[in-house]
């Protein structure tokens, strides 16, 4: 029995309903289009993420990152210049 409330056929809700999994379906395509970016990297693999202001399009945020912390590191008194070790 449709419910008191329901103003439509049930056919037509179940059509509209099709139609909003559709137009979500494709803009949640389209967002994840414009809202990520594809990374080929050789370290940690292919992937998508957002984009970073610091970081150019197309580059490995986990590399950068990483690399952020050796020269951070690196900047310390007492780091040891591994060129200096035997």
């Amino acid at each position: 029995m449709p419910s008191a409330y329901s103003t439509c056929p049930p056919s037509m809700s179940d059509s509209k309903t099709k139609i909003a999994e559709l137009i979500t379906d494709t803009l949640l395509d389209q967002l994840e289009r414009d809202a990520t970016i594809t990374v080929d990297c050789k370290v940690h693999g292919r992937f998508k993420h957002s984009p970073i202001a610091d970081i150019e399009p197309g580059a490995c945020p986990d590399c950068h990152f990483e690399n952020e912390m050796l020269k951070e590191h690196a900047r310390s008194a007492d780091w040891i210049d591994p060129s200096k070790l035997h």
